[in-house]
């Protein structure tokens, strides 16, 4: 039989909590026949639970849920749904043939609502550890899709699970997408950078071998700078990247249409939005 401490704060399922009705309700007591909460445990019960307060500076905080190390925003009445979930998840045959029924506990949670959901009892959720975020470094890169998180190095690229996180990080840099891995080379956007540095179009047998590597570097040098402009690490001043067409006219001639808008529509597509107050 696991311990409380051994669950995971989301595992809320009948099926994975079989401990004993002292375990799982260890935050009341009765006297007298009575239903009395103790704090304490009540507030142990809801970090068990996965919520925790998290400083913003100058004594003010938000309160947090933390699941396999993504942080997300709460609100009081998510804390309280979430617990009513708890208790529902327990089971009502636990209570059989006890000296209370999960109607008078409920009750009992019901009629202190603002004292056991208060900001001043909430405030004591605090984490046994800090909360760190997690953040590219200067070999890794992250990218965080819905079925788990992308870790970038030089020698290639893992999808991993949250779980194995060493930090945490904020639900809202979720990208809303599941990541699949594919043959790069057989994608359209592989294709797309190739056209627009002129490499694939310069690979026919008759072109000048000079002009040919001209090119290729050029689309080496375009791939060095969607790198930088994904990494959120740098040492130093930071670089503005600017594109501009091969040609300039110098007689206000449009030369548009060479894929600016539509490259940088693409970088913005991985990358996350920021989460609260990084």
């Amino acid at each position: 039989m696991p311990n409380i401490s051994e669950l995971e704060p989301h595992k809320t399922d009948t099926e994975q909590r079989k401990e004993s009705l002292e375990d799982l309700l260890g935050w009341f007591r009765l006297d007298n026949g009575k239903v009395k909460i103790l704090e304490d445990k009540f507030v142990d019960k809801l970090k068990d639970l996965g919520f925790f307060r998290y400083l913003l500076g100058n004594d003010n905080f938000i309160w947090v849920r933390i699941i396999d190390n993504v942080i997300e925003r709460v609100t009081k009445n998510q804390i309280i749904d979430a617990f009513e979930e708890y208790l529902q998840g327990i089971g009502v045959e636990h209570f059989k043939d006890k000296a209370t029924t999960f109607e008078a506990v409920r009750r009992r949670i019901y009629r202190g609502l603002n004292t056991l959901f208060s900001d001043h009892l909430l405030g004591r959720m605090k984490s046994v550890k800090p909360i760190k975020l997690n953040r590219h470094d200067k070999n890794s890169a992250f990218f965080y899709f819905n079925n788990g998180y992308v870790e970038v190095t030089p020698e290639g690229f893992e999808l991993k699970e949250y779980s194995q996180l060493d930090k945490m990080i904020w639900k809202d840099r979720i990208l809303p997408r599941d990541f699949k891995k594919s043959g790069y080379s057989k994608s359209n956007f592989f294709r797309f950078i190739q056209n627009i540095s002129g490499w694939r179009t310069r690979t026919n047998k008759d072109e000048n071998e000079e002009l040919k590597a001209e090119f290729k570097n050029r689309y080496v040098a375009l791939k060095s700078i969607l790198g930088y402009s994904m990494h959120d690490y740098f040492e130093g001043k930071l670089k503005a990247i600017i594109f501009t067409d091969s040609r300039i006219s110098e007689i206000d001639e449009p030369n548009g249409r060479s894929g600016k808008t539509l490259l940088v529509r693409s970088i913005g597509k991985m990358l996350d939005a920021e989460g609260v107050n990084e």
